[in-house]
This record gives C-alpha cells, structure tokens and sequence, in this order.
C-alpha cells in the first residue's frame, strides 16, 4: 500500500511539471533563435577573456626569460604559470550554463566552439612557451660559451706572453754559451 502511495505522488508530481512546461513551451518556443550559428554566451564573452589571459601569458614570457637566471628554473616557474593560465581559461569557460532559448543543437555546438577556442588558444600558448624557451636557452648557451671562449683567449695570450718572454731569455742566453764554453777549455 506505501509504495503505490509513493508511487502515485511521483506520477502525479511529474504531470505537475509536464503541464507546466507545456504552458510555458509556446514562450520559449518562440525565443528559439532559428539559426544554430547564433552565438552563445561563451563564445562570445571568452574572446576578450582569453586575448586578456593571452596577453598577460606572452608578458610573463617575455619577463621570466630574459631572466639571468639558470633556464631549469625559468622553465619550471613558466610551467606553473602555464597551469594557471590553462586552469584560468578552464574556469571561464565552465561558468557559461547553458542559455535558455537555445536548441540544444544550438548550445551543443556554441559549447564545443567555445571549446575548440580555448584549446587553440591554449596549444598556441604552448608552443609559444616552447618558442620562448628554446631561444633563451640556445642564446644562453651560446653566451656561456663565447665567455669560456673569451677566457680561454686571455689564458692563450698569457701562455703566449710567457712563451715570447722564454725564448726571449733562451737567445740570450745561448748567445752567452759560446763565451762561457771557451772559456771552460
């Protein structure tokens, strides 16, 4: 006797909220934009969030790799930096619900757009990352090694001074040998 009670409370409760939304369909029918291109919410408020997050990530960039300091660690802080950005985007973009007045179609395919944007923006920061990284540490590196390069010069000019500086004391002193010789005998 209980679970027909709950029973019927249930199907009665669900007619409740398909009469509902049957007198309310005509409305919402009509705000229906008849174009599945329309844009959504998302795709149209994530554009000036992500160019902002874009241009806050390239500044970043530009700042952390002209750092002297050892490229392991600008790489690891950018990496950081990297997650946030792409946790800042993924946040964004799970605060668009769906719109009322859309299809589903609609908002499906406003959302996987919305989507799609995001990750481009994304695997283009990526490799932007990648670019800046490479550059710093190929120059980096090159820099290291015209500095060893350049001490080792000075450490080639010395031995070459004291080299000169040798043979010149050598033809002095072979000169004398003969004197010194002739003298023994």
């Amino acid at each position: 006797m209980k679970k027909t009670t709950i029973l019927t409370g249930i199907i009665i409760a669900l007619a409740a909220a398909v009469s509902i939304h049957l007198s309310t369909y005509p409305a919402t029918l009509a705000q229906v934009p008849g174009d599945s291109t329309t844009a959504t919410d998302c795709l149209t408020g994530m554009r000036p969030f992500i160019d902002q997050k874009n241009k806050e990530f390239r500044e970043y960039l530009q700042a952390n790799f002209q750092n002297k300091s050892t490229n392991s660690s600008l790489l690891d802080l950018a990496l950081k930096r990297f997650e946030l950005y792409k946790n800042d985007l993924m946040n964004k973009y799970m605060t668009y619900p769906f719109q009322p007045g859309f299809s589903l179609a609609a908002e499906v395919t406003g959302s996987l757009s919305c989507y799609q944007q995001m990750q481009t923006e994304i695997a283009l920061s990526e490799a932007l990352l990648k670019e800046y990284f490479t550059t710093t540490s190929n120059l980096k590196t090159s820099s290291a090694l015209m500095q060893k390069l350049k001490t080792i010069n000075k450490q080639l000019d010395q031995l070459a001074v004291a080299v000169a500086q040798m043979y010149g004391k050598y033809e002095t002193f072979n000169n004398k040998i003969p004197c010194i010789i002739e003298k023994c005998i």
